[in-house]
């Protein structure tokens, strides 16, 4: 729903959408190499030098930085996974992209990406 109505109100053929989520490709890859150091960097996650990849990687998943404002993430998804949602909602064009990179230098912006370590930064344009 939510995509739909960013495709809705984005309705000329020039604009383009810029979405950050977390990158549940990133996490996975790094609890499958074992690296702690990706958790302890995590600014979505609270980290314990104490637990295993796996509770870190648990963790990662279901909370939050501890700011007790609802700040935290709903949901994870890899490149594949939200091109899918986007083309279906009517997005075309969808490009990975990189931390405060874009085709846009309106995205560019300092304080605009979030969330460098454990973000998919995506955009894609209204067909």
């Amino acid at each position: 729903y939510v995509l739909a109505e960013f495709h809705r109100v984005l309705k000329s053929k020039t604009g383009i959408l810029r979405i950050a989520v977390p990158d549940i490709h990133k996490a996975c890859l790094n609890y499958v190499l074992g690296r702690k150091k990706f958790f302890s960097k995590s600014t979505i996650a609270s980290f314990d030098p104490n637990a295993s990849v796996g509770g870190l990687l648990a963790n990662w998943f279901y909370s939050f930085r501890g700011d007790n404002l609802g700040n935290g993430h709903v949901h994870c998804f890899d490149f594949e996974y939200l091109k899918y949602w986007l083309e279906l909602s009517g997005f075309s064009n969808v490009q990975k992209m990189k931390y405060r990179r874009s085709s846009s230098i309106e995205f560019t912006v300092e304080g605009l990406d979030m969330h460098k370590n454990d973000s998919l930064f995506v955009e894609a344009n209204v067909k």
